[in-house]
C-alpha cells in the first residue's frame, strides 16, 4: 500500500459508536482520522481508514491503536509497500571487469506504465566504498528501459562504472520516487 488506499476495518467486542468521531485511531504513533463509520452494533463495528504513505520501502509491522470514550484496543499487521519495483534475478552479467564499461542488464517487475529512461537512476557502491550514480544507456535502436508486455516488467541497461578495485559491488536501481 503506497498511501491513499482505503483500509476497511471490522472489530468485534467494541462498544457501539454513532459517528466516526467516536473512534480514535493512532497509526504507528501518529493520529489518523476515521474516513467513514460504516456500521456499529453490539456484534461488530466497521469503519474505513485512508492509509498514510509508508515511511519506509521495507515491510514493517504497524501498530494501530483504536480508542473510544471508555478504552482502547491495539491491532497489529504488516504494512507492505507492494508497488515498489522488484529486481528479478541477478544483473546480467553478474561479473564485470573493474575497468568498467561493460553493458549490464537488470530486469524489474512492478514498473509503472509510462516509465521513461529519465525516471531511472542506477547507483553503485564499489568494493572500495565509493558511491557512483550511473544513467541508463542511451540506445539508438531501442529504449534502455524497455517494457516486456503488459506485466509491468522492464529491462534496464547501463554501463558498469570503472574503479573500486576487485570484489563485490552493490547495485541499486531506483525508478521514479520508488
Amino acid at each position: 500500500m503506497s498511501g491513499g488506499d482505503r483500509l476497511f476495518v471490522a472489530v468485534s467486542n467494541f462498544p457501539i459508536v454513532y459517528s466516526a468521531g467516536g473512534i480514535t485511531v493512532w497509526w504507528g504513533g501518529s493520529p489518523l482520522a476515521v474516513a467513514r463509520l460504516t456500521g456499529s452494533a453490539s456484534a461488530q463495528t466497521k469503519f474505513e481508514l485512508t492509509v498514510p504513505a509508508p515511511t519506509t520501502a521495507t515491510p514493517g509491522v504497524v501498530q494501530v491503536l483504536v480508542g473510544w470514550a471508555g478504552g482502547n484496543a491495539t491491532l497489529s499487521f504488516t504494512h507492505v509497500e507492494d508497488r515498489l519495483p522488484v529486481v528479478m534475478g541477478s544483473p546480467t552479467p553478474n561479473e564485470v571487469y573493474s575497468s568498467g564499461g561493460e553493458e549490464v542488464s537488470v530486469t524489474l517487475s512492478r514498473v509503472a506504465a509510462g516509465t521513461l529512461d529519465a525516471d531511472v537512476v542506477v547507483a553503485f557502491i564499489l568494493p572500495n566504498g565509493t558511491s557512483v550514480l550511473v544513467d541508463p544507456l542511451v540506445c539508438a535502436a531501442s529504449p534502455c528501459v524497455s517494457a516486456l508486455g503488459q506485466s509491468g516488467r522492464a529491462v534496464v541497461r547501463f554501463s558498469a562504472p570503472p574503479g573500486g578495485g576487485g570484489g563485490d559491488a552493490t547495485v541499486s536501481v531506483m525508478v521514479g520516487d520508488r
